[in-house]
């Protein structure tokens, strides 16, 4: 009798872990489970600009922010073109 307990007892543990399995597959993380902390819809929010773009641009006109966004892309999207293209093919290697 108390082996019949102790197996219904693991039978529900681990129906339970099952469970708690399926749900988090079919649910998934949300979108924002990375980020820690209390969430706050964008209208609230009353922090630093978080796009850390800097405020004097923020009622710039669009060329300058335009400009703003061109240097940014040519610092930091920078690529290494590697001179290994001995046959001449267009591609390295």
């Amino acid at each position: 009798m108390v082996a019949l307990v102790r197996l219904a007892g693991a039978a529900a543990v681990v129906g339970v872990g099952v469970a708690i399995g399926v749900v988090h597959y079919l649910r998934g993380p949300s979108p924002l489970d990375f980020s820690g902390g209390a969430k706050v819809a964008l209208a609230d929010y009353r922090g630093a600009d978080p796009t850390g773009v800097p405020a004097d641009l923020s009622q710039a006109s669009l060329v300058k922010r335009g400009e703003y966004l061109a240097r940014g892309c040519t610092k930091s999207n920078r690529v290494a073109v590697v001179a290994d293209d001995a046959d001449d093919d267009g591609v390295a290697g």
